[in-house]
């Protein structure tokens, strides 16, 4: 099994023409011994929190792995070496057609932040004295490199944001969705129709078309509670401010039948995806002008963005 992962993973990187670096990292991470590359699973899930996508699939009867720094703050981090070489085994470790959801943390892409992260969707990148917004910046980087693995073998893969979020403005962002033979797909929906105290209105990004099914199992006839997400107030100057409010941090917990919905479509539409997962592969595995972006000018901007000369010292160890 470990072989064909590796050659679905580089043929549909190839194709993609996803940077050098990333292959070579891939490639790394195959050349590690001991791995259990026998048991690929169903669905993988970064930045799970309550695990509400992952107890959905798991409902559904598929093999679900779920990733967060709840449960272990090293070995489940996407910044520390081996958290990330975790995530990149598990998206590895997916079958071809698979699912992938990723909800990365919002805090400093939010306008309520925006105050002090500077971040805008003409300054995404945010501000450079900010360890929180550089953290975050890194930790993006490396959740994209994980997409790019899913891509490669026509894997299903859900980005959650909230609507306000200038994530997608960040220049890696968008060089991901310029890569060869990715469609992303963009979804408005709120996550208070799926029962959330809240309506939280969000954006879910998508490799697959197919994720606009989720709306038919709205109900948006939403009813909102006494919750308190955002503070409003006047700061010693006389100038308008906002912050988080005491509710804001369990706003971020998906509610479970969003888990399940995400489930029942993955399930409703899972022969057409395996069919296009399929396609793919043979087109990439026979594709006769696929080469990796070798240009040292992305590929330096991968490396710096997502942090990479550490996690190659530590694979190479």
């Amino acid at each position: 099994m470990k072989d064909r992962q590796r050659a679905w993973t580089m043929a549909g990187l190839r194709y993609t023409q996803a940077p050098i670096v990333v292959l070579t990292l891939v490639s790394m991470m195959f050349n590690i011994e001991g791995l259990n590359w026998n048991s690929p699973i169903d669905h993988f899930e970064t930045f799970s929190g309550g695990g509400s996508v992952t107890m959905g699939e798991v409902e559904a009867g598929r093999t679900a792995v779920s990733f967060d720094i709840i449960h272990d703050e090293v070995k489940q981090s996407m910044l520390t070496r081996p958290g990330f070489c975790n995530a990149l085994f598990w998206a590895l470790n997916l079958k071809p057609g698979a699912g992938k959801v990723t909800a990365p943390v919002c805090s400093t892409w939010v306008f309520m932040s925006s105050g002090s992260t500077k971040r805008s969707r003409t300054n995404p990148l945010g501000s450079p004295s900010s360890p929180a917004c550089q953290e975050a910046n890194v930790m993006l980087c490396r959740l994209l490199i994980l997409l790019m693995v899913c891509s490669a073998k026509g894997c299903w893969w859900v980005l959650e944001q909230p609507a306000s979020s200038v994530m997608p403005y960040h220049p890696l962002f968008q060089k991901f969705l310029q890569l060869r033979g990715i469609a992303v797909r963009k979804l408005y929906t709120c996550v208070g129709w799926f029962g959330a105290p809240s309506l939280k209105p969000t954006h879910l990004f998508s490799s697959h078309i197919e994720i606009e099914d989720l709306n038919s199992l709205a109900r948006k006839n939403f009813v909102p509670r006494q919750v308190e997400n955002v503070v409003h107030y006047v700061d010693s100057q006389g100038k308008p401010r906002i912050c988080g409010g005491r509710h804001l941090k369990s706003s971020q917990t998906y509610p479970r039948r969003f888990g399940r919905a995400l489930a029942t479509i993955r399930t409703s539409n899972r022969r057409a995806v395996q069919k296009k997962a399929k396609a793919f592969l043979k087109k990439a595995m026979t594709a006769k002008t696929s080469a990796a972006d070798c240009r040292p000018r992305i590929n330096n901007q991968w490396i710096e963005g997502a942090d990479l000369k550490p996690v190659f010292t530590y694979l190479s160890v």
